[in-house]
């Protein structure tokens, strides 16, 4: 409701990079740093090199952002700490297809690289002068270039421990759940719960499920839809909108010990309790919901 594109937004979550979707510049630091903010106007940062990916191609049907980040996420590179500082910035003209509920997934997953931030190169360039433009110059100097083939992304998890563990799901076809939590900031948006209302829409839940819009606007737009009484139906537990699960807050937080699949974006050792915690798309957390288990298929 705020952000503009070519703006330096500051907050105080480790997930503010969420606001680079709309071509900002954002940080999250910390709260003595912010109250300095507030006083001054100014903030410290070093200029962080950039990491290019350049999205082509169209995604497969069931493949989401999710997908393409725990992808990202798993190459080398990435997971040997090599991008740690560094901004993930994201252009392509297969992002016009995308909505903006998906575009949203790919900085907000960028901290889980170990990124500063990350930046989604905004769709239609629109400047405040005739001067700036909030796209890259045509000769910038990017440290890594990567070329991601939508149409090669599959359904990805990542096994517990980090979401830079991703492999296709069709490798884990089997693992047992105790519980699903679909929600937070990444997968608790207005089009992550479509998805899962089409796969629980007249089917039963096998396992505790929890479901839990990213915000109270998301919720309502979930109740004016129908949404809310398709999870209802299904047997799925749909609590109050917040970070939740995610980070082991309020109702719904599983048992220690428990087998998880959830479409968060974290699953470090204890984020979620004492837990393991495999992370997907929504569409294969519903999935999942119904079969008790992780599946390539409905």
């Amino acid at each position: 409701n705020h952000a503009q594109q070519g703006q330096v937004i500051l907050g105080t979550d480790s997930h503010t990079c969420s606001v680079g979707a709309v071509g900002a510049f954002a940080d999250g630091i910390g709260a003595t740093e912010m109250a300095g903010a507030w006083l001054t106007g100014d903030v410290r940062i070093k200029v962080p090199a950039t990491w290019r990916f350049n999205l082509k191609g169209k995604l497969n049907e069931g493949v989401m952002a999710k997908d393409v980040m725990l992808s990202i996420l798993s190459d080398q590179k990435i997971k040997s700490s090599q991008a740690v500082s560094k901004v993930f910035e994201f252009a392509g003209k297969s992002l016009c297809d995308w909505t903006f509920d998906e575009i949203f997934v790919l900085p907000n997953m960028s901290v889980e690289g170990g990124a500063f931030t990350g930046i989604v190169e905004p769709k239609q360039s629109r400047t405040y002068d005739s001067n700036v433009s909030f796209e890259s110059d045509p000769d910038a100097q990017f440290e890594e270039v990567f070329n991601i083939n939508l149409s090669k992304i599959v359904p990805m998890v990542a096994t517990p421990g980090d979401p830079r563990n991703g492999i296709p799901i069709s490798e884990a076809v089997g693992t047992k759940t105790d519980a699903v939590y679909i929600g937070s900031c990444t997968g608790g948006k207005f089009n992550d719960l479509l998805a899962v209302a089409k796969i629980l829409k007249n089917k039963k839940v096998k396992v505790p499920t929890y479901i839990q819009a990213s915000s109270m606007n998301v919720r309502k737009q979930a109740e004016e839809s129908g949404l809310i009484r398709i999870f209802e139906d299904a047997g799925a537990e749909v609590i109050d909108s917040g970070c939740g699960d995610c980070c082991n807050m309020g109702f719904g937080v599983v048992k220690d010990g428990q087998t998880i699949v959830s479409d968060t974006n974290r699953n470090f050792p204890k984020r979620m309790g004492n837990n393991n915690v495999y992370l997907v798309n929504p569409e294969f957390a519903a999935i999942a919901a119904i079969k008790g288990e992780l599946s390539s298929s409905i």
